[in-house]
């Protein structure tokens, strides 16, 4: 009896089955990063508010739909050698994209200071209640308003 060709081309199950589910992660980064960028520059309008992000990352998870579909198509009609180049490939950009994303942030602007934007020096209400008066003896906090006046 002949073994089987097109079993040995196929490899192991369980080593497929990893070697597909690593290209299928590999490849829903891509596409999810691909998707956001692309979406969020070509995609969105200017003015959009906290909506633009928000349809940005839409584009994205559209397109980690689609590539997962492909991904696992692949990674069933692929034989194994294809297979494990094909993952350790889409891995191995899927890592470099993730740590250039995660160096941009860290070096950036809103990493080292994040809250330089957020401080707003003119309220736009008045403060809700004024501290009790009088303050306890050794109490300096004034909560943002001129201490009270005895009376």
């Amino acid at each position: 009896m002949s073994p089987d060709i097109n079993q040995s081309q196929r490899g192991n199950p369980l080593a497929r089955f990893a070697l597909t589910a690593l290209l299928v992660i590999g490849i829903v980064v891509l596409a999810f990063s691909f998707g956001t960028f692309v979406g969020g520059k070509f995609f969105v309008p200017a003015g959009q508010g906290l909506a633009g992000p928000a349809e940005a990352i839409g584009y994205g998870l559209l397109a980690a739909l689609l590539a997962t579909a492909l991904a696992i198509f692949a990674g069933f009609k692929l034989p194994f050698r294809p297979l494990a180049i094909t993952s350790a490939i889409a891995c191995g950009i899927a890592v470099l994209l993730v740590g250039a994303i995660a160096i941009a942030y860290v070096s950036s602007e809103d990493f080292q200071n994040p809250r330089a934007e957020q401080v707003n020096p003119h309220p736009t209400t008045a403060p809700a209640v004024e501290p009790p008066c009088p303050l306890p003896e050794g109490d300096d906090t004034t909560y943002g308003h001129p201490p009270c006046q005895d009376e």
